[in-house]
């Protein structure tokens, strides 16, 4: 009971904050993952849905303010290489930088990842895993067609 309070206190106050926000600006950024979250795993309470719609805008947020910064320093790096000069004292921060920058986007994505697995049952959490599972094969197997594609044109230009 009282975790149920908790969590019912977290959502009305992340609800009062979100709504002073643009609405679904998020879409933009982090693809409708409660939407696809929602067709993998067809058994989610309203209050699940609601947890993941919080979470995932807050994310965004933060996630996009990350690929902002590293699109920046990328093109940063891009100008500075395709000069002829030595840039090596402005560009070694950068790489770093860079480094920084990825870093973070990883554990904010891991952040979201870990806070919506639990909101999810035991049940409903073995089920999106098997899913996720199965649609990475899929992705795996349509590279794989994919490059044997590509190389299979390249060999027949020769």
């Amino acid at each position: 009971m009282k975790r149920f309070l908790i969590i019912s206190t977290f959502i009305g106050l992340a609800m009062m904050a979100c709504a002073q926000t643009r609405p679904r600006q998020h879409k933009d950024v982090f693809p409708a993952a409660q939407d696809k979250i929602e067709n993998i795993i067809s058994n989610l309470s309203l209050m699940q849905k609601t947890s993941i719609d919080i979470i995932t805008k807050r994310s965004a947020k933060v996630i996009e303010n990350y690929k902002t910064q590293l699109k920046t320093v990328r093109d940063s790096i891009r100008s500075l290489m395709d000069s002829p000069e030595d840039h090596c004292k402005t560009l070694f921060p950068l790489f770093e930088k860079e480094g920084e920058l990825q870093a973070e986007l990883s554990k904010e994505y891991y952040r979201t990842k870990v806070a919506i697995d639990k909101i999810l049952s035991p049940e409903q959490y073995k089920e999106l895993q098997a899913k996720m599972k199965e649609k990475h094969q899929k992705r795996l197997q349509q590279r794989d067609k994919a490059r044997e594609s590509k190389h299979l044109k390249g060999d027949s230009k020769k």
